[in-house]
């Protein structure tokens, strides 16, 4: 039982921690619609090179401010590319439009 386990003090961190919840609206890539995420590279500090479709995008502006503070910060401090699983709250824009298939991809590690 996960009540028992979390109780006894031996559940992972990730179930005893609320999930990370961002306020700002993710920058996405306007080719595939990725999230920015871990996995994405910085060419530069005012471009990110997505790791989906390997397009070229722009960093927001408000990308390189400290929300906290309001000073310029380095990108790789934000929470979304520190973490691989993260909340947004975002507009209804984000929500709206055509619904897409469901992909499901499979990996098998075959390898011994």
């Amino acid at each position: 039982d996960v009540c028992e386990i979390i109780h006894l003090g031996a559940a992972p961190p990730c179930l005893l921690e609320p999930p990370l919840l961002i306020p700002d609206v993710p920058p996405r890539c306007p080719s595939c619609q990725t999230y920015i995420n871990p996995f994405v590279t910085f060419t530069d500090q005012r471009h990110w090179k997505c790791n989906s479709c390997f397009s070229l995008n722009e960093v927001p502006g408000n990308f390189l401010i400290d929300s906290m503070t309001g000073n310029p910060s380095n990108p790789y401090n934000r929470p979304e590319l520190q973490h691989a699983a993260v909340e947004f709250l975002v507009p209804m824009e984000y929500q709206a439009g055509q619904l897409r298939p469901v992909t499901y991809l499979f990996v098998f590690d075959v390898s011994d």
